[in-house]
This record gives structure tokens, C-alpha cells and sequence, in this order.
């Protein structure tokens, strides 16, 4: 809500602190990848990767923080990075049963 209503130093300042409570929590990596004028540190790519290796991350999340480095892939490398970033991601789904 902080990010719609364009409060965005405040959006970051919640995401983060709910990126380092809880890492596994997609939706905050999502929200940040999101922002405009923000860029994940070597150090949260890290930590979203080790997150995707676990086994403890459900699938719609691995799905997100795939789409979050995709994100941030595509605003530091351009659009070749993003897609090698999202490609594992597409077919995460169909491990579904």
C-alpha cells in the first residue's frame, strides 16, 4: 500500500525489514524488485537464491523470487539476463500434483 499511494522510502524501509524477519516471503522480494529506482544488493540476490535452494520454499514462492531476479537481472543487465533468470521458473509450476 505504501508503494501505491508513492511512498516508496517507506515501502523499501517495510520490504526490507520484512525480507529480514522473514526471508522466505516472496511478496516482499516482489515488491522491491518492483520499485522503479531500487536495486536488490549482491547480498539479498544471495539470500533469494538461498532461499530458492531450499526445500522449505513453496512453489508460488520460488515462482516470485524467480520473477524478483528476473527483475532485477533485467534492470542491471538488460533483457538477455532477466530471460536466463526467469526460464528455470517457467516450469517450476508442473511440479505441482
Amino acid at each position: 500500500m505504501l508503494r501505491i499511494v508513492g511512498n516508496s522510502d517507506d515501502a523499501i524501509a517495510s520490504y526490507e525489514k520484512c525480507t529480514a524477519v522473514r526471508p522466505e516471503f516472496s511478496d516482499a522480494w516482489w515488491g522491491l524488485a518492483s520499485l522503479k529506482d531500487y536495486r536488490l544488493s549482491d547480498e539479498q540476490v544471495q539470500t533469494i537464491r538461498s532461499q530458492i535452494a531450499s526445500d522449505d520454499l513453496g512453489v508460488n514462492s520460488e515462482i516470485a523470487m524467480r520473477f524478483a531476479l528476473a527483475r532485477t537481472s533485467e534492470a542491471t543487465r538488460g533483457i538477455r539476463g532477466s530471460l536466463a533468470r526467469l526460464q528455470p521458473g517457467q516450469f517450476t509450476e508442473a511440479r505441482v500434483d
